[in-house]
């Protein structure tokens, strides 16, 4: 019935579907980069157990810990602020070492 008015107002079924078919895939991978990166976030939350202020080593490189959110971990090291992916953190791209405080 849609289908038959759409085609007596002169939309083509074709290029309607066509259309639905390209928003549905760019939906659907908007959506799981999104649902992957706080994903990643949760993992790292779950495994590197960092707190804001934490004395941490980033690729060998010696960090302090600013902010911490669900897609992103920010870090201050002697050159600046650096933004990293937690993506990046879960994959292993980056490692991040906590130093322990004696």
């Amino acid at each position: 019935m849609i289908f038959a008015v759409l085609n007596a107002v002169g939309v083509s079924p074709q290029a309607l579907l066509t259309g639905a078919g390209f928003a549905s895939i760019t939906i659907g991978l908007v959506v799981s980069t999104f649902v992957g990166g706080i994903l990643a976030g949760a993992l790292v939350f779950a495994t590197h157990k960092l707190r804001v202020g934490d004395s941490v080593v980033v690729n060998n490189v010696p960090s302090t810990v600013l902010e911490l959110t669900a897609l992103v971990t920010r870090i201050r090291t002697d050159t600046g602020i650096m933004t990293i992916p937690n993506s990046a953190i879960s994959s292993g791209a980056i490692v991040i070492t906590k130093l322990q405080k004696y």
